[in-house]
């Protein structure tokens, strides 16, 4: 797998739990474009209410943290592919500082046991470290000094940039320069779990291009789809099943 590669590859799966964590549920106005703005669940919609690309209804929205116990399967897929890796999770523990999941294994992947270890600042999540245990190995990812994600609240037309280097054992370090935009917030979404109620972030780093959709009533990305400045390589992550 080559560089290129491996960047979109890892890029669409750290959206899998961009949205857990623990902290306060404040947001911070000078990262925010809308700071104030009661929550809606009013969908003023003018396009089709299922392919998430509409406007939004504006303001702000909270969003709720993934618990644990909760068990979701997502599917992976190369665009233009009909068959994808099936990946299904399930959150182990929650602490202030951590969160741990297990990957189940299927045919394809191994079972595994993943420690997101993070900060909370404000209405981020600055996510420091990453230890992947499988069997007996352990691998570590660190990134410098921080990816910085969104927690608890979000507004329409927030905007922010994290940068920082990525760096797994054994392997080249790779520099990210990620934009989040919040493009709409309550837009309807249908994906093979179901229909949610969800925000739309666009996402820009290096070499890569994306949008995922959120669960507002369960933070969990439902759909997330990216590809290569390039156009020549893209994928897909569709939440297929939850058991919540």
């Amino acid at each position: 797998m080559n560089t290129q590669m491996k960047i979109l590859f890892g890029f669409i799966l750290s959206m899998s739990l961009a949205a857990c964590g623990g902290g306060s549920n404040s947001i911070d106005d000078t990262n925010s474009a809308t700071s104030s703005g009661a929550n809606s669940s009013t969908d003023n919609n003018t396009s089709n209410p299922d392919d998430g690309m509409s406007a939004g209804s504006g303001g702000c929205v909270t969003f709720s943290r993934p618990s644990v116990g909760q068990i979701v399967k997502r599917e992976l897929k190369q665009v233009g592919e009909d068959i994808g890796i099936s990946k299904e999770t399930e959150i182990m523990e929650i602490s202030p500082t951590s969160i741990t999941q297990k990957i189940l294994p299927n045919g394809v992947l191994l079972g595994s046991t993943v420690v997101e270890n993070f900060t909370i600042n404000n209405n981020f999540r600055d996510i420091t470290s990453e230890s992947t245990k499988i069997s007996s190995f352990t691998f570590n990812t660190t990134y410098s000094p921080f990816q910085r994600v969104m927690i608890d609240e979000v507004c329409e037309g927030q905007t922010w940039t994290t940068v920082y280097t990525e760096i797994k054992e054994g392997e080249p370090a790779i520099s990210h320069s990620k934009t989040y935009i919040i493009e709409a917030i309550n837009v309807s979404k249908t994906t093979a779990a179901g229909t949610f109620n969800t925000f739309r972030v666009k996402i820009e780093d290096i070499d890569v291009v994306g949008t995922a959709w959120f669960d507002i009533a369960s933070g969990y990305d439902v759909l997330s789809e990216f590809t290569d400045l390039s156009g020549n390589m893209g994928f897909t992550l569709e939440l297929t099943e939850k058991n919540f």
